[in-house]
């Protein structure tokens, strides 16, 4: 997936907020607003002085550029920090048919919901409805990891109320017999696994595995990323 949008350096300066970042230009030294679209802590990412890739943002907002990448470690590794590049790349394999579990999809939607009386109730949408063979649907949740510790991705990196909300709601709809996963796109190549992050956030790490209890399948891939590049690599195992 070409993503050619991002065209500019920096080097980070601070992170005031979740969602806001102080960047220095590496060309022309001006210290610019970045908008970070994940809320995580991140911690182990935006050290400062660390190299961000940016995309701009339309003028007359709050910020001058969008947080894409960050370059970590001695290997220089490129995470990506936009949530919805997950969501992108997910669908861009499933059309590819390069996602083994979902190799049998006929079609997709994206952002829908379960119909009325169907568990989860009107409230709950999900990333994605595949539409199966025999007209069956399966109901996906896609999640955006980049903490990597030891080789293991850890996710979520920070406490999502949300994120135990739809295992909960798909656990109802397993129960009810139809088929639902959670797949998490690791934003980087180097996990080896996959595990819910007990330490952050017990109550997930709880649901996610009730989830799975009662049928709920969980799938994880790994990403590369480039400058201009970033696509889907392997799929690691989903450890509970």
């Amino acid at each position: 997936m070409k993503t050619s949008e991002i065209t500019v350096a920096a080097r980070l300066v601070e992170r005031p907020n979740r969602f806001l970042v102080l960047a220095r230009l590496e060309e022309g030294g001006d210290v610019v607003r970045v908008h970070c679209a994940d809320p995580g802590r991140l911690r182990e990412l935006l050290l400062p002085g660390a190299l961000l890739l940016l995309s701009p943002r339309p003028t007359g907002g709050s910020t001058q550029y969008a947080l894409e990448r960050v370059e970590h470690g001695p290997e220089r590794t490129l995470v990506g920090l936009r949530s919805t590049l997950a969501n992108a790349l997910f669908e861009e394999a499933l059309a590819e048919r390069r996602l083994a579990p979902f190799a049998d999809a006929l079609a997709w939607r994206r952002e829908a919901t379960p119909p009325p009386g169907a568990a989860g109730g009107p409230r709950t949408r999900f990333d994605f409805r595949l539409e199966l063979p025999g007209g069956a649907p399966c109901w996906v949740e896609v999640k955006s990891a980049t903490l990597v510790e030891d080789g293991i991705a850890r996710w979520p990196d920070a406490v999502t109320e949300r994120g135990a909300r739809h295992m909960a709601h798909l656990a109802e709809l397993a129960a009810e017999g139809l088929r639902c996963a959670v797949c998490w796109v690791v934003q980087r190549p180097d996990a080896m696994a996959l595990e819910p992050n007990e330490a952050r956030d017990p109550r997930f790490a709880a649901a996610v595995r009730a989830a799975a209890a009662a049928g709920v399948e969980c799938w994880a891939w790994t990403a590369t990323l480039t400058p201009t590049d970033a696509r889907l690599d392997r799929a690691i195992p989903v450890r509970l």
